[in-house]
């Protein structure tokens, strides 16, 4: 039986929820134009690889719907509601 199928009382500590998607350029380009963030990190590759990522890269908070849907898998109402962000320094 997957966890999916359990009644919450069922849950023990050690079960895990995964969620995996290939990100896309359509992805990436809707995403843009839903969240208003037309980054040119995210959409500009000749942009892109002038930065220290040298490459365009998905737009960050895209990763907090892919956790949200593993989330989703788990039984009950399991809503996220808080994540607290640790970001590297990225001045040197």
């Amino acid at each position: 039986m997957g966890i999916t199928n359990k009644a919450i009382g069922q849950v023990e500590v050690g079960f895990r929820s995964s969620f995996s998607k290939a990100i896309t350029e359509e992805d990436i380009r809707k995403f843009a134009e839903v969240s208003g963030d037309p980054n040119p990190l995210h959409l500009d590759e000749g942009y892109a690889k002038r930065t220290i990522f040298g490459q365009r890269i998905a737009h960050g908070i895209m990763a907090l719907g892919l956790v949200s849907a593993a989330l989703s898998k788990l039984p009950g109402y399991v809503i996220y509601t808080h994540k607290a962000w640790i970001l590297p320094d990225l001045s040197t």
